[in-house]
């Protein structure tokens, strides 16, 4: 999270929300503890919802997924249904990121580790279990009701309005991009949205 002072001008804000920053903390004028909280999600989400009374922003969401992103994102990176929940938490942390792909020794997409996931694994000698067996415990621990080969995804032909929407509606930082045989092929998150715009 970034604390930023209450002058800064929204591109600012923008573009320290397009670098990764996930919440930005706008300091009050007063200077006391209070502060007003801006997502990566909230940005979007009013992106989106203004964007039927703004011809840029229409055309932009209408965009499929950019070819150039998915370029930039070989190979992806994925975790195997044979490895350890501890193994895929290593490489989400070796990688700095907070998801990845898990998938079968075809290459399909079989669900998706996250960071959240760790969380709710419990006591560390479940980190030496099958990932998906992990993954499975930590939805049903945060009430989560989407079966762990739910996986939510678009396809590259799909629109950056579409890929928006699924990460609206599903409540994730992402989604994956599959081929129409389900094999992995790039994810689009809040911030690809914003620097597409």
């Amino acid at each position: 999270c970034t604390v930023a002072p209450p002058q800064m001008p929204l591109n600012e804000l923008c573009q320290h929300l397009r670098s990764g920053v996930r919440y930005i903390a706008i300091a009050t004028e007063r200077g006391d503890a209070q502060h007003q909280v801006i997502s990566q999600r909230a940005l979007v989400q009013a992106i989106r919802n203004t964007s039927a009374a703004t011809p840029a922003l229409r055309v932009a969401l209408g965009r499929s997924v950019p070819t150039s992103l998915l370029a930039d994102q070989r190979p992806v990176l994925v975790a195997r249904t044979a490895w350890s929940a501890r193994r895929a938490f290593e490489m989400l942390t070796a990688h700095a990121i907070t998801s990845l792909p898990v998938v079968d020794e075809a290459g399909k997409i079989a669900g998706v580790v996250s960071a959240t996931d760790a969380l709710h694994a419990g006591s560390s000698d479940n980190l030496d279990l099958p990932v998906l067996d992990v993954v499975a415990r930590s939805r049903r621990a945060a009430g989560t009701m989407r079966d762990v080969a739910d996986v939510v995804s678009c396809k590259r032909t799909d629109t950056l309005e579409h890929a928006l929407e699924q990460m609206l509606v599903q409540h994730v930082h992402q989604v994956y991009v599959l081929t129409d045989a389900r094999v992995p092929e790039g994810v689009v998150s809040f911030v690809d949205i914003l620097r597409q715009l």
